[in-house]
């Protein structure tokens, strides 16, 4: 996926305190609000509606949850709201996205397909 210009945000994002971050050739938004709940953090992506989402807690960086609608998957979405986690959390200050301990067959092969040769680089 690659970057284009920002467009005008959907008023149902910008009236509830999310913050936009990018919008991609293939029409994918990703939305941030960095206070979701009491302890959350949330990436939204949108395409015309939500598309997926990616929760973690801002205090320990535990993932609770990463959905990406069927019909959008295996398009590197969810690594997608990952990896802007990631960036958020360092600029933030705060702790990186952690792995769950309660994840689906699907989730735990994402997980581990993202993680291959993380160790390596330490």
């Amino acid at each position: 996926m690659t970057v284009t210009d920002l467009q005008d945000p959907p008023a149902a994002f910008d009236d509830h305190g999310y913050e936009h971050l990018a919008r991609f050739s293939n029409g994918v938004s990703l939305w941030y609000r960095g206070h979701y709940s009491e302890t959350d953090r949330h990436i939204a992506a949108v395409n015309g509606g939500l598309i997926g989402h990616f929760l973690w807690d801002r205090v320990s960086g535990r993932v609770s949850a990463v959905h990406v609608h069927p019909s959008f998957r295996r398009r590197g979405l969810a690594t997608q709201m990952l990896n802007m986690a990631v960036a958020l959390s360092a600029s933030d200050g705060v702790p990186p996205p952690a792995r769950s301990d309660n994840m689906s067959s699907d989730g735990a092969a994402w997980a581990d397909s993202v993680t291959e040769g993380a160790d390596d680089d330490q």
